[in-house]
């Protein structure tokens, strides 16, 4: 097997020249016809029938169904505004909420979160010493009970790692319902 081997034949052998060259042996076998890289004379070409037209109504059908979901959730929300699905329960543990953080934020008694004739020695956190830079995060409402414009519910709240549990009591004012020492 000196010099350059003559092309092997489909299924024939040969050995490769740098296989002599390291004295390593390698036996390849010749590419069949199956197996062979493709030429520009064995590529056939595709006739596309392209003489039918396409339909535009798959896409029109999926755009309108795509309209009358948006009239849809349009028309829901105007309808049924997310204002009006809150319920009493929690207006009343938004104002405990605004109420501590007013107390926690200033130290502060702010009047657009209390009832008129707010008396601070009876606040429903004079027992945790509010004012004295003390902070409090909401942690729970429970058994709301509301009589026409009045209403009480039992207020979880914490200050550091303690939690305190108390009955507050609460006027409803305008849209608004506020804190009130009793």
């Amino acid at each position: 097997m000196g010099g350059t081997p003559a092309r092997a034949g489909a299924g024939e052998q040969y050995e490769r020249p740098a296989a002599r060259r390291t004295g390593v042996a390698v036996a390849v076998t010749a590419p069949t016809g199956h197996d062979r890289a493709m030429t520009d004379a064995d590529d056939q070409h595709l006739r596309i029938d392209q003489s039918s037209t396409r339909s535009l109504l798959p896409f029109l059908v999926a755009a309108g169904v795509l309209v009358l979901v948006v009239v849809g959730i349009v028309v829901a929300a105007l309808v049924s505004p997310v204002e009006k699905n809150v319920t009493d329960s929690d207006r009343l543990a938004l104002a405990s909420r605004k109420f501590l953080q007013s107390r926690s934020a200033t130290g502060t008694l702010d009047d657009r979160v209390v009832c008129s004739g707010f008396d601070e020695q009876r606040s429903p956190l004079a027992p945790a010493k509010a004012g004295d830079g003390t902070a409090f995060d909401f942690v729970k409402l429970a058994d709301p009970t509301l009589n026409g414009d009045k209403a009480t519910a039992q207020v979880t709240f914490k200050t550091g790692d303690r939690e305190s549990t108390s009955t507050w009591h609460f006027t409803h004012s305008g849209s608004l319902w506020l804190v009130c020492d009793s």
